[in-house]
């Protein structure tokens, strides 16, 4: 974190040879220096052939110098040496990362790393980690939550949106056991901000905010991919839920 700002990042996805890869586990939140970023960045072991693919939303909040730089390596699982430099990319506020190669290192057990580059400035990073919503549910197949006497949810959630794929529209529930903060943002596979679903203050309680992209955005919309970001404050500002979720418009 800079002293007057911060980076926030979101693994929409990442897989090698169309079988998903898990990045170093963290708890919900976490405060890291700057050596201990790749560590945490870091993928476990994979097959050096095939198709590498990652979906990345980072979010730089406040006042960072000129962005960051992000390098996006590989790595042997074994040594830990740069096997290739894939790219390199600038990120500022709400930058969402595609990328996608073929891998031609044979046998050899790969890691992929992502690292910041020029920022000695920076003296540590505090992480949240987003929870990514990936699978849609009907109703049906839902958990449900606890809820407590007063008729309030025990625990902040966010469920899938249904129905996804969706034409013409699709609504996305979340839970709130005390009034808070909310942001509920759709984005493109650009990263350019669509609509605002929500932005304010809510009482505690179930609710529920539906998306009609003919209408919330003033222009017609190619079918596709967009992604939905979900943030939950509490009353002191603390961040009490993350999550994104996979939208899919078709036509």
């Amino acid at each position: 974190m800079f002293r007057n700002g911060s980076l926030h990042i979101a693994v929409l996805d990442a897989q090698a040879n169309e079988m998903r890869l898990g990045f170093a586990e963290m708890n919900d939140t976490a405060r890291i220096n700057l050596s201990q970023f790749e560590n945490v960045f870091s993928t476990e072991p994979f097959a050096g052939t095939g198709t590498l693919k990652l979906t990345t939303l980072f979010t730089a909040k406040g006042q960072l110098p000129n962005g960051i730089n992000i390098r996006m390596t590989l790595r042997d699982a074994a040594t830990g040496n740069v096997v290739q430099n894939l790219r390199t990319f600038r990120v500022g506020d709400d930058t969402l990362v595609t990328f996608q190669t073929d891998l031609n290192h044979g046998n050899r057990q790969l890691k992929l790393v992502l690292q910041p580059v020029g920022v000695s400035q920076l003296s540590r990073i505090d992480l949240e980690r987003w929870y990514v919503v990936d699978e849609a549910a009907s109703p049906a197949k839902q958990l449900a939550h606890a809820t407590t006497p007063n008729g309030l949810p025990e625990v902040f959630a966010v469920h899938p949106n249904y129905p996804n794929p969706f034409n013409p529209t699709t609504t996305i529930k979340y839970d709130l056991p005390e009034a808070s903060h909310v942001s509920l943002v759709v984005y493109d596979l650009l990263g350019r901000k669509v609509t605002e679903l929500v932005n304010g203050p809510k009482a505690g309680g179930y609710h529920s905010a539906t998306w009609n992209p003919s209408t919330s955005s003033g222009q017609v919309l190619a079918s596709g991919v967009y992604f939905a970001r979900f943030t939950a404050k509490d009353g002191s500002g603390n961040v009490r839920l993350n999550k994104v979720s996979k939208l899919v418009l078709t036509k």
